[in-house]
């Protein structure tokens, strides 16, 4: 399914209207899966929650897990920090998550975890 980003042209000005979801707040409950980019791990089912002041929240894989602490904003896009309180014994922690709403879900980017760098991304569904 394709989502029509349309322009609008008022006043002599050109501008490009996102649609309501991809403006929605972040707040709430995703799932989906994970496809790493470039990386030789397999593709993996990944969980966030995120509160509704949308700076804080937790993350979940198969497992491990724990919080994401609030980086930055800009734009349409938030950055949060993983940090693991759960199976540390696999996962060292420390990614940047890249979040943004996107037409029909959450587009998430991982990347740089402590003592070892990747990427990976996917889109995921609401689940709450």
């Amino acid at each position: 399914m394709r989502t029509l980003i349309a322009l609008v042209c008022s006043a002599g000005v050109l501008a490009a209207v996102a649609p309501a979801d991809a403006r929605a707040p972040i707040s709430g409950s995703w799932r989906g899966s994970m496809t790493p980019l470039g990386d030789a791990i397999d593709t993996y089912a990944f969980r966030v929650n995120i509160n509704p002041n949308g700076r804080s929240g937790t993350w979940r894989i198969n497992v491990c897990g724990g919080r994401l602490v609030y980086l930055r904003s800009k734009g349409r896009t938030t950055w949060f920090r993983e940090r693991t309180t759960y199976g540390r014994d696999v996962c060292k922690g420390g990614a940047t998550d890249a979040i943004r709403r996107v037409p029909g879900g959450l587009y998430v980017h991982v990347s740089s975890a402590k003592g070892k760098a990747y990427n990976s991304a996917g889109t995921l569904r609401r689940s709450d």
